[in-house]
């Protein structure tokens, strides 16, 4: 490995600078230099790149096996601001939405989500609602993001008001939350997920505006007159119910792909093997009304 001439050249002169004798040579830094990175590789990776890549390159780690789970045990949660805009229903105007999503972690198939213009409590019930009804089955486990929204009362309940019937939707169904450990997005395979849906169905969006700054449409760069009224004559911005009309067609397409923690198998046909639990709409929704207040008012 080519280590970088300038770090010597100015470890040279700082030695000269302090009239120090016999400075080595150039390729004797680069040997010293090679001999410490592959003798204290941790140290390296630390003072170079930060904590972050100490943890990803160096420390040590579990390697989960998704295959021994069963399909609906543990269902993984997390928000995801679109790359597309729609319409925004009380101002008409376009903006970017938030998508919440719940992930059966066995299949991979997104089973249940929601898109409000911000990520709520009111969101990730309602995307959690409509996983249990997709699926007919409570799960067991919810892992799920470390944001404020998810860690709310309204989802874990308060100890201190139990008695009051602040016990919280999980509590209601059974379900035991896992927090994700914060900054550590490889731990959510939800994040895999989002990425698929961000190259297979965002970018055909009409209204696709890019990840970041870097990274936006032609159209959106100076300059580009062509692309900007190409875009002009196909300028097609969704409403909310369009978006997830879409989503749910390019969901069916998304769920006919192989499943990687079944061999043989696609992920919708993993999911077609979730057991059964004939859960009842109306007691659902009762149980996940219940938890915001005992009255029943939010």
């Amino acid at each position: 490995m080519l280590f970088r001439s300038k770090a010597i050249s100015l470890t040279i002169q700082v030695l000269k600078n302090n009239e120090i004798e016999n400075i080595p040579s150039i390729i004797t830094f680069r040997r010293y230099a090679k001999w410490f990175k592959d003798n204290n590789y941790d140290q390296w990776v630390l003072m170079r790149d930060g904590e972050k890549s100490l943890a990803d390159k160096v420390e040590p780690y579990i390697k989960r096996d998704a295959s021994l789970l069963e399909v609906g045990d543990i269902l993984v949660a997390d928000g995801h601001k679109l790359n597309f805009q729609v319409i925004n229903p009380f101002t008409g105007k376009p903006c970017r939405a938030t998508l919440v999503g719940f992930l059966d972690w066995k299949s991979g198939g997104l089973v249940g989500y929601d898109i409000m213009l911000e990520e709520c409590t009111q969101s990730i019930s309602s995307a959690l609602r409509n996983a249990i009804l997709h699926m007919d089955h409570i799960p067991s486990f919810v892992y799920q993001d470390n944001g404020r929204a998810f860690k709310s009362k309204f989802f874990n309940g308060d100890k201190k008001f139990e008695e009051l019937g602040f016990t919280g939707i999980y509590q209601k169904l059974g379900i035991k939350p896992i927090y994700a450990v914060p900054y550590n997005a490889r731990a959510k395979v939800i994040e895999r997920f989002f990425l698929d849906f961000q190259e297979g169905f965002e970018k055909l969006m009409p209204s696709y505006i890019g990840t970041s700054i870097e990274n936006k449409p032609a159209y959106m760069k100076r300059n580009e007159k062509l692309h900007r009224e190409l875009h002009e004559k196909n300028n097609f911005i969704p409403t909310i119910e369009q978006a997830m009309a879409l989503i749910n067609d390019w969901l069916k397409y998304k769920h006919t792909q192989p499943c990687t923690n079944a061999e043989g198998k696609t992920i919708q046909e993993v999911l077609d093997d979730v057991e059964k639990q004939n859960i009842c709409e109306k007691q659902l929704d009762d149980l996940m009304f219940q938890s915001t207040h005992p009255c029943g008012v939010r």
